[in-house]
């Protein structure tokens, strides 16, 4: 239901073209609000609310903390 509501507001917000963009449009995520931001330079534009299967997978990244898979290597390397 929660990924049905994100693709209603946020669809077509933030789009992932790759990182070697050249066209002007396809630069930041297709957002030029994120031009400089932490969003983009993390590489997390492909975490968005376009299809189904994308919002089910940012809602869990926010139900388990956004950097779950950091600490999931800093627990198996006992760091």
């Amino acid at each position: 239901m929660f990924a049905i509501v994100g693709m209603e507001i946020f669809h077509g917000q933030i789009t992932f073209y790759g990182y070697n963009e050249t066209s002007a449009d396809q630069m930041f995520c297709g957002n030029p609000k994120l031009n400089g931001s932490q969003f983009y330079t993390n590489h997390y534009c492909n975490n968005n609310f376009n299809d189904i299967l994308r919002s089910i997978v940012v809602l869990f990244e926010l139900t388990v903390v956004n950097q779950w898979h950091d600490i999931l290597f800093k627990l198996s390397t006992n760091e």
